[in-house]
């Protein structure tokens, strides 16, 4: 169990208590915070993160996509609760959209889609 945050900002649920979430919903946001902080920013942990935004606005030509796909992998698989993460890159006229698929060691896979604008669960975490 953990405190449900959205952009650092605590959740309050309708009895005006923090929001509490599940383990699975705890993973799914510890990745997402985990691919949103950038490379170097994290004092204790300068490995943690990667360059995403410097990705998402490069000129993305073959080597650029592999590395890119390989360190968002990499760092997806850091978690020890993951056994397994495939990314899928898809090409739209708007530009690209990156699906990460996750499987956790332990329970249901789940998936997140990255664009440019934005990053969404695209496989929404059961409920307990």
């Amino acid at each position: 169990m953990d405190i449900y945050l959205i952009n650092g900002n605590f959740q309050i649920d309708g009895t005006g208590d923090l929001k509490i979430i599940n383990e699975y919903q705890t993973l799914i946001q510890d990745i997402y915070n985990r691919i949103r902080t950038t490379k170097s920013s994290h004092f204790h942990h300068p490995d943690y993160g990667i360059d995403l935004v410097d990705y998402l606005n490069a000129d993305m030509d073959d080597l650029t996509l592999l590395e890119f796909i390989n360190e968002l992998q990499e760092e997806i698989e850091k978690d020890p609760r993951v056994l397994d993460c495939e990314i899928e890159v898809n090409r739209y006229q708007e530009g690209i959209r990156y699906t990460a698929k996750i499987t956790p060691i332990d329970d249901a896979p789940f998936s997140l889609e990255i664009g440019k604008q934005s990053i969404k669960v695209i496989a929404e975490a059961k409920d307990e």
